[in-house]
């Protein structure tokens, strides 16, 4: 099937027969049309909900988010995330270090490394312990 259409002397592929003929109609009338041109971003409004919300002792939030398994779509949402609000401090705590995928080389780690994610395996580093403002303890009355 052919999927291509000269226009002004350029060769345009299209995907499908009705974008080419769309394309083709439009080339024939004249008009000076570029086939898939632009990229435009958008962004879709979802919430997340972190696992853990810790006061620091500095008074800022520390998220914890705990993952098993974890999903590319829920990488992508983490990303999402960290691209919109920077200033969050996301951390994950990781149940093991699996590959992305069945076959893949990189793991849970390698992945956030390359992304600037802090993480740990199983257990919550102390020096992030360190960080947290330290609970007040309730002085018990006594009767």
């Amino acid at each position: 099937m052919n999927l291509t259409y000269r226009n002004k002397g350029k060769l345009v592929k299209f995907k499908n027969k009705f974008e080419k003929r769309i394309g083709s109609i439009l080339g024939d009338l004249g008009f000076d049309m570029e086939y898939e041109r632009d990229k435009i971003e958008y962004i879709t409004k979802h919430t997340y909900n972190p696992d853990f919300s810790l006061v620091k002792k500095d008074g800022s939030i520390m998220y914890l988010e705990t993952k098993g398994i974890w999903e590319s779509s829920d990488r992508a949402k983490h990303l999402a995330v960290k691209a919109q609000h920077p200033e969050l401090d996301i951390r994950l705590v990781l149940y093991s270090d699996y590959k992305i995928y069945k076959g893949s080389k990189t793991t849970y780690s390698m992945w956030c490394d390359k992304k600037g994610i802090q993480w740990c395996i199983q257990e919550i580093p102390k020096e992030w312990l360190a960080e947290l403002a330290k609970p007040k303890r309730k002085k018990k009355s006594v009767k």
